[in-house]
């Protein structure tokens, strides 16, 4: 009925040319809502790896920080050992420089005499490793 009275109006080639203008308006907006649509698929896209990157990130920043307190435990009681062991130190260098003060004229005369090279060393193998001092070698000691 439209399509009649407008054929009469205008006459058939201007509908033509109506109905070719509406086709290409028809193709182009089913062009650009392919388009549109191939957009939002990779946003989506994009938008899941940055969320997959955003929790991966967030479960490394978790172990960064779960080490790092880790190191922090380590540290303090590193710390604490030091510290003991300073205290110790200073107790028996305490021990130590009351013992010369106050020890005998043999002591003291003990104190100023050197060992020989040989009895350092083994007492220092001796230190580092307890099981140097159980050898039966004959030679071990001995200055060559």
């Amino acid at each position: 009925m439209i399509g009649r009275a407008l054929a009469r109006i205008a006459g058939p080639k201007v509908l033509i040319g109506v109905v070719a203008a509406a086709t290409i308006a028809i193709a182009l907006l089913t062009w650009r809502l392919d388009s549109a649509r191939d957009d939002a698929s990779a946003a989506t896209q994009r938008a899941e790896q940055y969320r997959a990157a955003h929790e991966s990130t967030v479960q490394a920043l978790v172990a960064e920080r779960e080490e790092a307190q880790r190191r922090a435990r380590l540290l303090a009681q590193t710390r604490d050992r030091a510290d003991a062991r300073a205290d110790r130190i200073d107790g028996l260098q305490d021990a130590l420089d009351d013992a010369r003060a106050h020890g005998s004229q043999a002591y003291r005369d003990c104190l100023d005499v050197r060992l020989p090279g040989a009895i350092r060393e083994r007492l220092r193998q001796y230190r580092s490793d307890p099981s140097a001092g159980d050898s039966d070698d004959a030679t071990a000691g001995m200055d060559g």
